[in-house]
């Protein structure tokens, strides 16, 4: 018997057509086969990118493909799982013809952009979307097709999406998949692992390698993605995004802890406690800077646990103290 060519079996696959058993092992053999999954990234890659313009154009190209099979008599009058199968054959030599051109002579080439330390301006896309990059980070915007929206990240952004509830808004970055229709979060992506913090609306945040990896999150909600594993964060820092609103707040029963490290990484700077035993003490009240330098940040949290602040080229740390 012949083996149905892979091509067909991925089309079959995205159009719905394929079910039971043999949607289990097609979906076994994504996870096991890496050079089959990765062929078949690419031929959903070209799936997805046509026909991206008008209806009009739709229609001519499925009118193309029906002519292709009335003009094959001995074949067109297969019944049942051949003549699917018939279909798709054709249907997959479109795509590959189409979608090679579509690909490699088209501007699919994505957009690249990265910070510039002389404009705090957004990346403004052509959805109306706007990205705000974070130092040494970078972005890939590929063209937007008429079914989904898609980016990849290197570093960290905040992203503000613009609402389309026919073309999700999709971010690669750092072995993970974030989907989103319109909302507003912040993703850092490092070498070991990636953070999401939703700020506004909802996403959908997954692994790349496996789909069953994934989580819903809502506002306030945030994960974190670490060896092909996602952990969902209980109480993300209200300064996830404090680099691009030049804005630090440490609420009411804040911990020490969690006040150096917000400041750590807002001032890029390693801040310490010398006595660590100090780490869970809690401040009894909100407070709030906008701009402020190091100093002005720390001396406060200082003098809150009776301690002083030792600053100098080489480390910053609170000196001395104890819990009120």
């Amino acid at each position: 018997m012949m083996k149905e060519i892979d091509e067909v079996r991925m089309g079959r696959y995205l159009s719905g057509e394929t079910g039971g058993d043999e949607k289990v092992a097609f979906e076994k053999e994504l996870e096991s086969n890496d050079v089959f999954r990765e062929k078949f990234e690419d031929f959903k890659r070209i799936w997805a990118s046509i026909p991206t313009t008008s209806d009009e154009q739709w229609d001519s190209e499925t009118a193309w493909q029906k002519f292709m099979i009335s003009t094959q008599p001995d074949l067109s009058v297969a019944k049942g799982a051949k003549k699917i199968n018939l279909y798709w054959a054709v249907a997959a030599m479109f795509i590959i013809a189409v979608g090679s051109y579509t690909l490699f002579w088209t501007n699919n080439k994505p957009v690249s952009y990265a910070y510039d330390d002389k404009s705090s301006d957004p990346i403004s896309l052509s959805d109306g979307s706007k990205i705000y990059l974070n130092k040494g980070s970078k972005l890939d915007a590929y063209s937007f097709t008429r079914k989904k929206r898609k980016v990849t990240l290197y570093g960290e952004a905040f992203f503000e999406v613009a609402p389309d509830s026919k073309r999700p808004f999709v971010v690669e970055s750092g072995g993970t998949l974030t989907e989103v229709v319109g909302t507003a979060f912040n993703i850092s992506q490092s070498k070991d692992q990636t953070t999401i913090v939703v700020q506004k609306g909802k996403v959908i945040f997954r692994s790349i390698k496996n789909e069953k990896t994934a989580i819903a999150l809502n506002e306030g909600e945030g994960a974190i993605f670490d060896d092909n594993r996602i952990e969902r964060i209980p109480n993300p820092s209200p300064n996830v995004n404090a680099w691009h609103t030049k804005k630090l707040n440490f609420a009411a029963n804040m911990s020490l802890a969690e006040i150096i490290n917000d400041a750590s990484i807002y001032f890029g700077r390693k801040i310490s406690l010398e006595n660590e035993l100090l780490k869970n003490c809690k401040i009894s009240s909100s407070l709030s800077y906008t701009n402020a330098d190091m100093n002005a940040v720390l001396k406060p949290i200082a003098s809150f646990i009776n301690g002083t602040l030792k600053m100098d080229s080489i480390e910053c740390m609170i000196m001395g103290g104890h819990c009120p």
